[in-house]
């Protein structure tokens, strides 16, 4: 007995025709292929039911070519119009494909390929010979030149025809005719037959770029047939074409047949290759550990030949010792095989998968979907998102199960031009790497795909600044342009950049010197302008370590100190000498934040590697961290610490740390004061006093502004936010209740994608009444901006807004209102907000500084200090309560820190020195607005282009007595309408909090609160899989809040999805009391509160619950050991309980002791125990 293939609910007449996104269709498919395994079908118009298949299990029954045969598949046949029965469109019966093959497949062979090799490098040549007249800062389509690149190389090694594309602005019109061919041959074999007819003028244009091709192979044989090559010359494809015969039936080709072979030679000739090339480098610049190796391989191979005038870049004899870059084009086309799919049909009716379990007839079309057979972690491994060229050392590659890599097809019908593809690869990558170091014009980039019958990476533009070839593994001179700073050198590879804040989508951009790696020497001799400099670098997520370097930076201007201000990742590979190094950044989970990655890896190589190569280099540290993550508290600042002593780099003031637990900015400012004195002693100068406070405000003005300048995505971009882009709101709802008695439902959702989701509806927010201490919880969702994609469990992150009564309040502080404008004086470069021009003062305090931030220590005794040196202010009294505040730690902490005081509610409870301080003083003390990073609560499954948040709506009596409280970002959220728009980004969240890429794999999910966010998304995904058919591992869902009725959120979402069988619910409610009436309240009668069967622990909380359900957890722990635990919310109260109460299931169990427990917990932390907390 077979079973049905899985298969989306089609549409009447159009199928499933609104299930593929024709911009996205590669993504769409492996869409498809998470919500329904490894094997779904889909119906088009036209009858066209394609099987799609994606697990190597299966792949290796469809590739038994006793079974099975190449077929063609729709939009194969639409190339045919194109290409005929040329060798990758002919029909396994059809004459011409056999002769040709047996014709050209010696000309593919060992010796052809290497008589081809001068001509690659001419053509490769062409491209560095551009790129260095074009010089670094000049910004390289890759794609556009890839492609440029190898058209002129398969032309030129087959036909001896040159393009010379690289000598044209435009590219050929051959490229534009291709392409418009390739998507509409894509795009007719998903429309019905009559709508191809109808679309005349979409007809024309097909028939039009067809005749154009088929015009130009035919000249370029005709002028071979006048002109034939002289005896003497290699034999080029086109001479076997024309002159060749088959061996087996003696004969040739017709004029006709070569037209289609050469016009096939020319598109995959070069398509596929180029868009491989592309994604290689994005590739490498994401990784730059691994881009660093590869360019130390190609300084080893190509050294010598680099250094000597005259000789040639590369040489044949060196391909074969590039066996690293070998092992990177493997793996680039293990995650992006340019042709993404090639299909297969059975001989007869057959049964395919498990036991047989589907059939399929001799009819049925059965595409090998190979981005997702490539991630196959049955085969891969659990990590198959990560780029790892190590899978395919020699000992890796002969351990992976069979059929399980398939980039170039199967059988004899695999790509014949291989051995082409992979020689011109590996010229052109090896010439680039030697020859320029790349960084990234975006590097927020994220990857989008490009698709027409293949796929390129979309909007990848890089820089390309030429390396000092002539002295590689030695110390160059190099000129950096933009590097303010004085009497140093560079420790490390230089290359200029333009700051993370650069974005192609952004109008406004700013420059600073940034770097990209090349390991091969970390000593280059840099001479810079005269004048004290320091470089201040970041490594930043939610922002804070960002704001303090800018403020370090601006400090540092005002002190007479040339200040260059970047992200750790930008300067991998370059650290000054004789420049005070000044570094600020933070650990996620014990992680490097996203900027400071590449960084980090780097200085874990160099301090193992090349000890004494950052001798010179003098160097600070500013941890910022949490203390109640004590595992991983200042992880990665101490980290950089060790390897950049290690690496022979010496620190001129010791480390610092900052504790968002406590006195956050006080503990700035302390670590700050020590700082200037240090640099002063490190140039062996007396120290520069603090400048006074000043206005750096210096005008406002009531006369109107007639000229309007509209600056696109201005505020993003002056906050360093690059990566921000505007999304849209659709639905904004309360997810709380206000008493116990008012019924709740799961919120509506605006989408109906999914069967899963609920009816479209927008509600109205509501308040809490003001006796109900429960916390306003909403459900919002969103539009991404388009190209931008994300996994269950990632980020957004957004940029807020302050609230009105904070903004109103600030205003009044100033005697100002709504219309007033203002100026802000100062060093833009190290600003983050608007300088030197007018803005309106309401907006200002809205969207660039934080209002809310706590007053710090050293604010107090500038404040003091203040008053008591002006005389028209003096103040004893005043004076006497600051200093208190500021002197007395506890004090602080009593009645500053802990009620959240910022600098206006001290200048509001102050008024003589409020009246005093100007507007310039009081901006000067706000740090920039920062993003927030909330999880998001939704899967792509349920919708790609939508997420959804699940936000907690901070506004409580303030602990300062001034008013309200107001969270900035929950309120700014709680207050958007639908259509409203907002910058956002997806923040991708550490590897380990994604769902397992095996979906059998067990869960156990831990929450309180809206710390069920991202495992709404990971059951929502679940639920869409079992919707869909799929068998899928048990999950266990762990979760706590206060009642039943007010703070349930998702309530009956959540039981549907338990019904379906993604979930099994466990709940914690630590307000209920239940009486003897009261009947179950979490829909799960076998899973509720009075389900309490251990007297010494009531369930309160919702550790209290995993302790009793502990038989339950252990058993899928033990009994399945890649089961995996996820834990979100409250870092100081919830995880820790959570964690200790895992450790003392473990010792129940096991018997052991604490340390054993211990051990046992932290083993689970490296890659089965994740936690995503928040103070």
């Amino acid at each position: 007995m077979t079973t049905p293939i899985p298969q989306p609910k089609p549409d009447f007449i159009i199928g499933n025709v609104r299930d593929v996104d024709p911009e996205f269709p590669i993504e769409s498919l492996m869409r498809l292929a998470d919500t329904y395994g490894p094997i779904f079908r889909l119906t088009f118009p036209g009858g066209t039911r394609p099987i799609f298949v994606s697990s190597q299990e299966i792949v290796t029954e469809i590739c038994d070519d006793t079974r099975f045969e190449k077929a063609i598949s729709r939009p194969l046949k639409n190339i045919r119009d194109l290409a005929g029965d040329g060798l990758f469109t002919a029909y396994q019966n059809e004459p011409n494909w056999a002769i040709a093959h047996r014709i050209l497949v010696p000309a593919f062979g060992p010796m052809s390929i290497r008589d081809m090799f001068p001509k690659m490098v001419d053509i490769a040549d062409q491209l560095m010979r551009k790129w260095e007249y074009f010089g670094g800062e000049s910004i390289v389509d890759l794609v556009d030149n890839m492609t440029r690149l190898t058209l002129d190389t398969i032309a030129l090694c087959a036909f001896d025809y040159r393009f010379n594309s690289f000598y044209q602005k435009e590219m050929h019109p051959f490229v534009g005719a291709m392409v418009g061919t390739l998507v509409e041959a894509g795009d007719r074999g998903r429309r019905p037959k009559i709508a191809n007819n109808l679309m005349l003028k979409t007809k024309m244009k097909y028939n039009r770029d067809i005749s154009f091709m088929h015009k130009m192979a035919d000249d370029i044989i005709a002028n071979r047939q006048a002109h034939p090559s002289p005896p003497s010359r290699t034999p080029d494809l086109l001479d076997r074409m024309l002159a060749g015969r088959d061996p087996v039936t003696g004969q040739g080709l017709s004029v006709e047949n070569i037209r289609y072979q050469l016009v096939t030679f020319l598109i995959a000739g070069h398509e596929t290759t180029s868009g491989m090339l592309s994604f290689a480098v994005y590739e490498l610049l994401k990784n730059p550990h691994i881009l660093a190796k590869a360019q130390e391989e190609v300084d080893r191979v190509l050294g010598s030949a680099a250094g000597k005038e005259g000789s040639p870049s590369i040489q044949y004899e060196q391909l074969r010792e590039l066996k690293y870059l070998d092992m990177i084009l493997k793996e680039t086309l293990r995650l992006w095989p340019t042709a993404p799919a090639f299909a297969m049909h059975a001989l007869q009716d057959d049964v395919i998968g498990p036991g047989g379990k589907y059939a399929v007839s001799k009819d049925d079309i059965m595409l090998i979907l190979l981005p997702q057979l490539h991630r196959d972690p049955k085969a891969w491994g659990p990590d198959v998102e990560v780029f790892n060229p190590d899978r395919f050392t020699p000992e890796n590659f002969a351990k992976l199960p069979k059929d399980c890599y398939k980039p170039f097809g199967n059988g004899v019908r695999a790509c014949i031009g291989r051995p082409f593809a992979w020689q011109e690869s590996l010229i052109v990558l090896a010439m680039v790497l030697q020859k320029f170091d790349l960084r990234e014009v975006n590097p927020s980039y994220t990857m989008k795909l490009k698709s027409t019958l293949t796929i390129k990476p979309d909007g990848f533009f890089v820089y390309a600044t030429s390396r000092d070839r002539s002295k590689i593994n030695t110390s160059q001179n190099l000129s950096i342009p933009n590097m303010s700073m004085s009497n140093g050198t560079i420790a490390g590879t230089a290359a200029p950049s333009t700051s993370s804040s650069s974005s192609s989508s952004s109008s406004t951009t700013s420059s600073s010197t940034t770097f990209v790696p090349s390991s091969s020497s970390l000593a280059r001799s840099q001479h810079v302008p005269d004048g004290r400099g320091v470089l201040v670098l970041y490594g930043s997520n939610s922002g804070a370590c960002e704001g303090f370097a800018q403020r370090i930076a601006s400090h540092a201007t005002k002190k007479g100190y040339k200040a260059t201000l970047s992200t750790l990742d930008n300067n991998v590979g370059n650290l000054p000498v004789h420049v005070p190094v000044i570094i600020v950044t933070s650990s996620y989970e014990g992680k490097a934040p996203d900027n400071a990655r590449a960084f980090v890896s780097w200085l874990e190589g160099v301090s193992v590697t090349q000890r004494d190569s950052l001798k010179g280099v003098a160097y600070t540290i500013l941890g910022c961290g949490h203390t109640d993550w004590v595992r991983t508290y200042q992880a990665v600042p101490k980290l950089i610490d060790a390897k950049l002593s290690e690496a022979g780099a010496t620190s001129f003031l010791g480390r610092g740390e900052a504790n968002s637990n406590g006195d956050f900015f006080g503990d700035f400012d302390e670590w700050f004061a020590q700082l200037w004195p240090s640099i002063s002693k490190f140039y062996n100068i007396e120290a520069i006093p603090s400048p006074n406070m000043s206005p750096r405000s210096s005008s406002s003005s009531s006369s109107p502004q007639l000229t309007v300048d509209i600056i696109q995505n201005s505020r993003s971009s002056l906050l360093r936010q690059g990566d921000m882009s505007a999304g849209s709101v659709i639905c904004n709802n309360v997810l709380t209740s206000s008493s116990p008695s008012s019924s709740f439902s799961s919120p509506s959702s605006s989408s109906s994608l999914s069967p899963l989701s609920p009816t479209s509806t927008v509600t109205s927010a509501t308040s809490l009444s003001p006796n109900d201490d429960i916390e306003v919880k909403r459900h919002i969702e969103l539009a991404l901006p388009e190209g931008m994609t994300y996994r269950a469990g990632d980020y957004l992150a957004i940029l807020p807004v302050n609230p009105r009564s904070s903004v109103s309040r600030a205003l009044s502080r100033f005697g100002m209102n709504n219309d007033t404008q203002i100026v802000v004086s100062g060093n833009s470069d190290v600003l983050s907000y608007p300088s030197n021009y007018p803005i309106n003062a309401a907006e200002f305090f809205s969207n660039y500084v934080e209002l809310a931030q706590v007053v710090t220590r050293k604010q107090l005794r500038d404040l003091a200090a203040h008053v008591a040196n002006n005389n028209n202010t003096r103040d004893g009294t005043t004076y006497k309560t600051l200093m208190e505040l500021s002197e007395d730690a506890h004090i602080y902490d009593q009645n500053v820190l802990q009620k959240r005081l910022s600098v206006l509610d001290i200048l509001e409870s102050f008024p003589r020195l409020s009246s005093s301080v100007t507007l310039g003083e009081f901006i000067s003390m706000l740090p920039p607005m920062r993003i927030r990073q909330y999880s998001i609560s939704s899967s792509p499954l349920w919708h790609p282009h939508h997420v959804t948040l699940s936000v907690s709506v901070v506004d409580s009596p303030a602990w300062s007595g001034h008013g309200l409280f107001k969270g900035v970002a929950s309120n700014f959220l709680s207050g958007l309408l639908p259509q409203d728009q907002l910058s956002v980004a997806v923040r991708r969240s550490p590897t380990a909090f994604h769902l397992p890429t095996d979906p059998s794999t067990p869960i156990i999910m831990v929450c309180a609160g809206s710390g069920i966010a991202p495992f709404r998304g990971f059951i929502q995904e679940r639920a869409s899989q079992v919707a869909s058919g799929r068998e899928l591992g048990r999950a266990l869902l762990f979760f706590g809040c206060r009642h039943p009725d007010t703070d349930y959120i998702y309530k009956d979402e959540l039981a549907r999805w338990e019904r379906l069988g993604a979930v099994t619910i466990y709940t914690a409610f630590s307000r209920f009391v239940p009486s003897s009436s009261t009947s179950s309240h979490d829909n799960n009668n076998s899973n509720n509160n009075n389900n309490n069967n251990d007297p010494i622990t009531p369930i309160k909380y919702v550790h209290h619950r995993l302790w009793q359900e502990r038989a339950t957890v252990l058993d899928l722990l033990m009994q399945q050991d890649d089961a995996r635990i996820y834990v979100c919310g409250s870092g100081t109260r919830m995880a820790p309980e959570v964690r200790r109460t895992f450790v003392n299931i473990y010792k129940e169990a096991k018997g052991v002791n604490d340390e054993d427990a211990e051990t046992w917990i932290a083993n689970m932390e490296h890659n089965r125990y994740a936690t995503d907390v928040f103070g």
